[in-house]
């Protein structure tokens, strides 16, 4: 696998199962080079952090805001999150029991279904804390991935799968992607969800 020139839409016949997503509308971002809140293209941050809800959610209660259940949930708790952006951490990668391993490796293009994980979790966070319902989506797209690492099952550190919302409407939202572990990056990348209209997930 190249690991640095990934680029444009993920092929199919490689790709990980991708997860069905939930999204909801936001306007700002956190900065993925300091995790603060404020627009990253800007280089703007607000210094005491994001300004929504910081609060860490359990592994079994993130599992209930994705659409799938045991071994196929992969990450492990949320460590922060308000409604621009979630900073996600797993330990499955590790896992000889991991069910995206292929010949006991976990190719970093796994990375992918961590990191759509972690926008399920921030659109149903989003949703709860609003007071609504979220709708059942899919990932759309893959746009501008880049991989630096061939495989994960031999990371010891967690990884931090960071989900930054870019912009949305009623309709999908397009989230800016990073997977990393201490201090090391391993994707990056953006992707649209499409929501389904009148469907709750």
């Amino acid at each position: 696998m190249n690991k640095a020139d990934k680029h444009g839409e993920t092929p199919n016949p490689s790709q990980p199962p991708l997860v069905r997503g939930r999204a909801d509308s936001g306007k700002a971002a956190i900065s993925p080079e300091t995790g603060q809140a404020g627009n990253p293209r800007s280089g703007c941050s607000h210094k005491g952090g994001p300004r929504g809800v910081i609060e860490k959610v359990t592994k079994d209660e993130l599992c209930q805001l994705v659409p799938h259940s045991g071994a196929m949930c992969l990450l492990q708790e949320v460590a922060e999150w308000d409604e621009d952006q979630i900073l996600c951490l797993a330990t499955s990668h590790r896992d000889p029991a991991n069910p995206l391993r292929h010949e006991g490796r976990l190719p970093a293009l796994c990375a992918i279904e961590y990191a759509a994980q972690a926008m399920a979790v921030h659109g149903g966070l989003t949703a709860r804390k609003s007071r609504g319902k979220p709708r059942a989506g899919f990932l759309g797209s893959v746009r501008d991935l880049k991989l630096f690492a061939d495989y994960l099952e031999d990371i010891a550190a967690p990884l931090e799968v960071r989900a930054i919302k870019q912009l949305a409407d009623a309709n999908h939202s397009l989230y800016e992607l990073r997977v990393s572990s201490a201090g090391r990056e391993l994707m990056t990348g953006r992707a649209a969800v499409f929501l389904q209209n009148g469907d709750e997930a």
